[in-house]
């Protein structure tokens, strides 16, 4: 039988060395799986990691700070209500940050838009209808090869007919396929940013994410981001903020 803690210090001090241990592997399935290199700072891992903390580090405990002591009849049951009213909260946390991982990377109209499970349902999509953002690796790399307009159609009547490029599911293809095409939709320079003229394959491509826009210097031979560069913050919808 296990020890009971005689101070609710100690028992404050051993609910949060199990709680980190929780956190600990949370934060790292958030940072290296569900929001893996330059998405961690653009589409919310930091508030992920937040969420996660604030639930897991400092609502467990201290609840337990404040209602322990040994000598209550009642310190089984209250203990067993604040894990329930933790492993509650923490599940949700977690799912919430589940659901705003970003699933696809789409390059549309010479920019990368990130799209998590929540921003495809707010457009009216299903992410999981969609073939190549359910391929293994997550996120998907996807292009859209925009097909061209009807005869007589101007770019704001295609627009009205088709809606945002970035969301014409039928004109997504694999990424590898078309990223020669980037060559010349990027920037090999860069205002106040290192040129990449020497080298030919790094590009300076748009990027709209969750939280920021800016710029992802690209290499394209290999489809690996050397860095991010923040310019703008935006809404959770890649809408420019006020």
């Amino acid at each position: 039988m296990l020890a009971t803690p005689h101070s609710r210090w100690t028992a404050f001090a051993i609910h949060l060395g199990i709680s980190a241990l929780v956190f600990l592997v949370l934060a790292a399935v958030i940072i290296f799986v569900w929001y893996p290199g330059f998405l961690f700072q653009t589409d919310g891992g930091w508030q992920g990691i937040r969420l996660i903390a604030g639930i897991d580090l400092i609502l467990g405990p201290l609840l337990t700070l404040i209602v322990y002591n040994k000598g209550k009849k009642s310190l089984p049951i209250d203990l067993s209500i604040i894990a329930l009213v933790q492993v509650s909260a923490l599940c949700v946390g977690t799912y919430l940050v589940y659901q705003e991982r970003p699933l696809a990377i789409i390059f549309a109209d010479n920019r990368f838009i990130t799209m998590s499970h929540n921003s495809f349902a707010f457009s009216g999509l299903n992410p999981k209808e969609i073939p190549l953002v359910q391929q293994d690796k997550k996120p998907a790399w996807i292009y859209v090869k925009s097909q061209p307009n009807m005869p007589g159609e101007t770019d704001t009547q295609a627009f009205a007919r088709l809606g945002p490029k970035h969301l014409r599911v039928d004109d997504y293809r694999r990424f590898s396929d078309f990223k020669n095409d980037l060559y010349n939709e990027g920037m090999l320079q860069l205002e106040n940013q290192q040129s990449y003229e020497a080298t030919g394959e790094i590009r300076y491509l748009k990027m709209i994410s969750r939280y920021f826009e800016g710029y992802l210097a690209f290499d394209i031979a290999n489809e690996k981001v050397i860095h991010t560069i923040i310019t703008n913050s935006t809404d959770v919808y890649g809408v420019r903020s006020n």
